[in-house]
């Protein structure tokens, strides 16, 4: 079964919808991105945001390149360099086909969190306005103009919660879609698949007639979910180092060496607070609303790079906007208390919530700088927002069922207000790296 098939069947309109926002959000992103490809962020890691822009070119569009980074990304490469290459042929510029391949997938990620929220409200308009937020706030927009693996674990993310939703309002579990929710979880980013389990376990424990039985039939299921995709993983990212002989198996235990110097525990000991307050400002604050960041010079690459790490440099416009963000999010959460049936479904992104801020105050807050730049206090959680950001935003979901009158106009007005902010934010950071 399509689980898409039921939203065409009640309201053919909603495709349509889906086709518009996609096609427009695709030229946009494109647009911005080709703006993008001409600075030095493309060129140089960590100039935005910390983000791994010229690996990840390589990845999506160089046959060729060093793709040793699959250790963690396990199929990335195999998923997204053939179309890639393709393109490079064409346009004879991975930065562009990097480009194309990023806007098409920040396009079709925002597509998708439309069909959850009509999925979950039945109200075209509402859910349109709320993908449209999406797609304008600072994680959404930057990750879908400049090549990242999270503009795809987006993607694979937004299918697995759509899955959750569609499972447990009609009471099914469709498994094979859940094969490959899992394996696009686990091939972009290995710990995504954690969230795709968390989802997979709650819907079959709201559909098992005996909850008593934990560990036995719901167990196995959630084995027999782990080994089928395990097993086509490992098939893909053997063909993949196969094709692409500078590819890392993931499942080779000595791929992981690179990743331990990301790995601070003592940090979280020592300075809690610290963390604690950077993950709270970026995760619900930053990754929507931006504020004008800090530019700072990198000598030995004679560039300036941008964090949003230390600042809460907003107009005027940008804190009316995030206190419209925050009294909707507050307010939609008190309504969940109210929706016994789907609890359950924002028990289970609460809970892929709390994984991804444990996992995140202790992972990728290291302070090692490839260009010896260090800003004392500066945490860059931005670069991993792919990975939460659209949990967050979900929370927004009960709001979309509301008859208010006000409803709607504060949708509009936040969606207005946002993109008011942006407008000197991607201002300052285009002319600070170009």
């Amino acid at each position: 079964m399509n689980p898409f098939s039921s939203l065409f069947n009640t309201d053919p309109k909603v495709k349509y919808y889906g086709l518009g926002l996609f096609a427009g959000l695709f030229v946009i992103y494109l647009l911005v991105g080709l703006q993008f490809s001409t600075t030095s962020a493309f060129q140089y890691f960590d100039v935005l945001f910390e983000l791994d822009t010229p690996r990840v070119v390589e990845d999506m569009a160089v046959f060729d390149g060093d793709h040793h980074r699959t250790a963690v990304h396990p199929i990335y490469v195999i998923l997204v360099n053939p179309l890639g290459t393709v393109l490079t042929y064409l346009f004879k510029s991975p930065y562009t086909s990097a480009v194309i391949i990023n806007a098409l997938l920040g396009a079709l990620g925002v597509t998708l969190g439309f069909f959850l929220f009509w999925t979950y409200s039945l109200d075209k308009t509402n859910a349109l306005l709320l993908s449209l937020f999406f797609a304008l706030t600072a994680s959404q927009f930057i990750l879908s103009v400049v090549p990242e693996t999270s503009s795809f674990a987006i993607v694979s993310l937004i299918l697995t919660y759509l899955l959750f939703l569609h499972g447990l309002m009609t009471r099914q579990v469709l498994f094979r879609w859940w094969i490959l929710a899992g394996l696009l979880t686990l091939g972009i980013t290995i710990t995504n698949f954690v969230q795709c389990v968390i989802c997979f376990f709650i819907l079959n424990w709201m559909l098992s007639e005996k909850k008593e039985s934990l560990f036995h039939p719901i167990r196995s299921r959630v084995v027999h979910l782990g080994l089928n995709v395990a097993g086509v993983a490992v098939v893909l990212a053997t063909i993949q180092k196969i094709i692409y002989p500078s590819a890392s198996l993931f499942f080779n235990p000595f791929a992981f060496r690179e990743d331990k110097g990301y790995i601070n525990l003592q940090m979280i000991f020592e300075q809690p607070l610290t963390v604690i307050t950077q993950e709270l400002k970026s995760f619900f604050i930053v990754d929507f609303i931006p504020p004008v960041p800090d530019a700072f010079f990198i000598p030995s690459i004679d560039t300036s790079a941008v964090t949003f790490s230390l600042s809460w440099d907003y107009p005027w416009i940008g804190w009316a906007a995030i206190a419209l963000w925050l009294f909707l999010l507050i307010f939609s959460v008190s309504r969940i208390f109210r929706d016994k049936a789907l609890q359950p479904f924002f028990f289970g992104l609460a809970l892929c919530l709390l994984f991804n801020l444990g996992l995140h105050s202790i992972y990728g807050i290291g302070e090692d700088d490839i260009y010896g730049t260090l800003i004392p206090g500066r945490l860059e959680f931005f670069m991993f927002s792919g990975n939460f950001h659209f949990l967050i935003l979900a929370f927004l979901s009960p709001l979309l069922t509301m008859k208010e009158w006000w409803v709607r106009p504060a949708l509009i007005l936040l969606l207005g207000l946002t993109a008011l902010n942006n407008i000197p934010v991607f201002r300052f950071i285009f002319e600070a790296i170009s």
